[in-house]
């Protein structure tokens, strides 16, 4: 859909390089409803008004049917090694990944040499695992034409797809919180390893992880063109309270039994709030009773927000069918808790709506977001940053 020259500019001074760090491949397969499943989980096709233009996400007949974008981050969570893929069950049931899933579990969460003791590495299950930072750059859409025909380790759906996924450590770099832990991961092809979909990186603190029990390394700079905690670009200050697009968004009490059904991410903070550290739980009961709730995916609320930012698209562009999103970033600042109510804010940077240099003929636009909690006015994500690419064939 019109981004085989942007995915070449991106990727080409560094794809020896990327083969021959990265370890053995992994492949995560799926089909059309766990797709659907997925954008269901993120609220796709739930509001009237963007029910027309979302409908291509949830309807494996619709003509113009493809992949949610951020679909990227749940074939990670599936994915296992070549050789362990297994045709799926008779029954079509197949359990969620345990946590870490496979890929990751392979991998490990602190590369072996950065740990300097057989016990820092037989207790790292013991840490709770929170996400800081995310980024992910789209070389081609994720469609039903470019994911690979594979055999399903899942089961159900009309289409059943491969893709082949890889990973690498960047850095590792203990503070006194715990230990941050940037990786990339490139998702390709399953045929064609050298054809990559996209390129993600992400930052997770490993909470509580002492500095003494970990060596630090930053071998790699991050797609991000300064630190993974700067914006790369701001809110124009005399903006801030007025943003070109506004939505608010209520996280259900089942958001992320849903989510991860969807994604397989079943981290149990996700589920059980007992197993939160204390400095994040949260209590809302007045009369001293525990209320203690679950935290939502930082990558569900990542993947909402980008729901609104197409929708944001859709009302300067057009049709959802012109643009593809190819870069979405963001810094997770508070933990999203169950029941809550959400704010999602966005500016249109380059050029400008109202500007009179805004056409579509730009093939690139930035969009900068943030996400705010209602009832707090606290910023749950941070630096949200997104370009879509026009899609000029489609004009």
């Amino acid at each position: 859909m019109g981004m085989g020259d942007y995915s070449t500019n991106i990727l080409s001074h560094r794809m020896e390089e990327v083969r021959e760090e990265y370890p053995a491949p992994f492949q995560s397969t799926f089909s059309s409803r766990d797709a659907i499943l997925f954008a269901l989980s993120l609220g796709y096709g739930s509001c009237p008004d963007s029910y027309n233009e979302e409908l291509r996400y949830v309807w494996e007949d619709h003509p113009e049917f493809c992949i949610v974008p951020t679909f990227a981050f749940a074939i990670l969570f599936w994915a296992v090694p070549y050789n362990e893929l297994r045709p799926p069950p008779s029954n079509n049931q197949r359990q969620l990944p345990e946590f870490p899933p496979p890929f990751m579990r392979r991998q490990g969460l602190v590369p072996p040499q950065c740990l300097v003791s057989e016990q820092a590495a037989s207790s790292l299950d013991e840490y709770p695992v929170l996400h800081t930072w995310q980024c992910i750059q789209w070389h081609y859409p994720l469609t039903a034409k470019t994911a690979t025909k594979a055999t399903s380790a899942r089961g159900g759906g009309k289409y059943e797809y491969g893709c082949g996924v890889q990973a690498r450590f960047l850095s590792v770099i203990p503070k006194s919180i715990g230990t941050f832990v940037t990786t990339e991961t490139s998702i390709s092809e399953l045929a064609n390893a050298s054809m990559p979909l996209c390129t993600i990186q992400s930052t997770t603190l490993i909470f509580g992880l002492d500095s003494e029990l970990v060596k630090p390394i930053q071998k790699k700079k991050t797609m991000h063109d300064a630190s993974p905690h700067q914006p790369q670009q701001k809110i124009p200050s005399d903006q801030q309270h007025s943003p070109h697009f506004e939505q608010k968004i209520h996280v259900g009490i089942n958001q992320a039994l849903l989510y991860r059904l969807a994604s397989g991410d079943s981290n149990r903070i996700h589920v059980d709030p007992e197993s939160l550290p204390p400095s994040l739980a949260m209590d809302d009961n007045d009369d001293g009773r525990s209320a203690k709730r679950p935290i939502l995916h930082g990558l569900a609320t990542l993947g909402m927000a980008a729901r609104v930012i197409e929708q944001f698209a859709c009302t300067k562009i057009g049709s959802p069918l012109l643009f593809d999103l190819v870069h979405l970033e963001a810094r997770f600042t508070k933990p999203v808790f169950l029941g809550e109510e959400l704010r999602v804010s966005c500016w249109w940077l380059s050029p400008p709506p109202l500007s009179p240099s805004f056409s579509l003929k730009n093939s690139e636009h930035v969009i900068v977001f943030r996400v705010t909690k209602i009832a707090s006015d606290e910023i749950s994500i941070d630096n949200g940053f997104a370009k879509v690419m026009i899609n000029k064939a489609k004009l």
